[in-house]
């Protein structure tokens, strides 16, 4: 009895991995197609379940990312990052030729990844975080439609207030990474991977909120909110565009927990009428 291992020493992490990979290293990904009674399906429909319901609840995005083999995710995730450095050069320039090329980016990248979803299932969409676009997109609807004045109280601050910028951002970005921390730790993460797992995903929810608060500072702000500010130096801009894009996934993030009792993490939508996964 000395010899066999209790549940306090078994890493669930490590015991995880072993039920998808060859290996601990998640290099390969374990075939079940050579035992009885199973086969290609039956391993697709093991590993969309086995991704979606224990490696996204504890922050395991390096292990969804290998989950999936599409041929396709490498050009999603090339699309999705030329999305987010042209809105940022769309708000550092002002130049609108940036805003209409990350908005096409996102699209046609929305539209790969669609196709790969639709054909291979939708676990090759795991590693990109939808629900955090949801809630973003939720969030920013809540700041577009409150008055400008805020915005520009916090953006131009008088002479003696040149810190509340830095306060809020500051504030609004510790806020959100602080609570993913303490989601991984309520799904069994250790102290340690708990940090450096919520900072990656808190990396790819920013990455979300870049794309869609550029639209909504660009383009969609000034024609729905009464009076929005008119930008009179880079400076003011750039801390608009901040706090509207923090704002935006902090709202969404704590909005989507009361839409529906799901990790950050989970893949979107509890329904799922198929056995793609």
């Amino acid at each position: 009895m000395q010899d066999t291992p209790t549940l306090a020493t078994i890493d669930p992490d490590k015991e995880g991995r072993l039920l998808a990979f060859v290996d601990t290293r998640h290099r390969n990904i374990l075939s079940l197609s050579g035992r009885r009674d199973t086969g290609e399906q039956t391993e697709s429909v093991f590993l969309a379940w086995f991704s979606r319901e224990f490696f996204s609840r504890r922050f395991m995005l390096a292990d969804m990312w290998k989950t999936s083999n599409s041929p396709w995710k490498r050009a999603t995730m090339f699309l999705a990052i030329c999305a987010v450095l042209s809105g940022l050069l769309a708000v550092l320039t002002w130049i609108p030729l940036y805003l209409f090329f990350s908005i096409l980016v996102a699209c046609l990248g929305s539209l790969v990844g669609g196709i790969v979803w639709s054909k291979d299932g939708e676990m090759h969409s795991y590693p990109f975080l939808v629900r955090f676009g949801a809630g973003t997109a939720l969030g920013s609807a809540a700041v577009v439609t409150m008055r400008a004045g805020w915005l520009d109280n916090i953006s131009n601050p008088g002479q003696g207030h040149e810190w509340r910028p830095w306060l809020v951002v500051a504030g609004l970005f510790i806020a959100g990474w602080v609570y993913l921390i303490v989601e991984a730790r309520f799904h069994g993460t250790k102290p340690a991977a708990s940090l450096r797992r919520a900072s990656v995903v808190w990396l790819v929810g920013l990455s979300w909120a870049v794309v869609i608060a550029t639209v909504d500072v660009v383009a969609i702000a000034p024609i729905f909110t009464e009076d929005y500010l008119e930008f009179s130096n880079e400076s003011s801009r750039l801390w608009a565009f901040a706090i509207t894009a923090l704002a935006s996934l902090d709202f969404g993030i704590f909005l989507q927990v009361l839409w529906e009792d799901r990790p950050v993490t989970y893949p979107l939508g509890a329904m799922r009428l198929s056995n793609k996964g």
